[in-house]
């Protein structure tokens, strides 16, 4: 929580996702895309050095979780996320993302489309 890193750690390894935040404070790990394996939402809150605040997706390309691709969620809706949660809103089987930015005032829903 509050922090600048976003860190995966396995057996054997620390792989760092991001180093470009200030103030991360949401975090959630599901499998959003069917993969069978988890990717790793966050957010935060504060403006990192290049002033932005947002939600980043990280998505995982091999076994060992060492390689990792980052994807903003959205660049139009400035988001200073404070919290976030993945549920099924719609019914149709996919995680759906709930964000809040307290700062920002504003409650973002992020629907999962992916193609099936």
């Amino acid at each position: 929580m509050h922090g600048t890193d976003l860190v995966v750690y396995t057996k054997d390894s620390r792989t760092v996702l991001t180093d470009r935040i200030k103030e991360g404070h949401a975090l959630a790990c599901a499998d959003f895309f069917g993969q069978g394996r988890d990717q790793v939402v966050m957010g935060w809150r504060n403006p990192n050095v290049t002033g932005e605040t947002g939600l980043r997706i990280y998505v995982g390309s091999d076994a060992e979780g060492k390689k990792w691709t980052e994807y903003t969620l959205d660049e139009k809706i400035k988001i200073a996320c404070e919290d976030l949660l993945p549920a099924d809103l719609d019914g149709d089987g996919d995680l759906d993302i709930i964000a809040s930015g307290r700062a920002t005032h504003n409650l973002v829903v992020y629907w999962n489309q992916r193609k099936k």
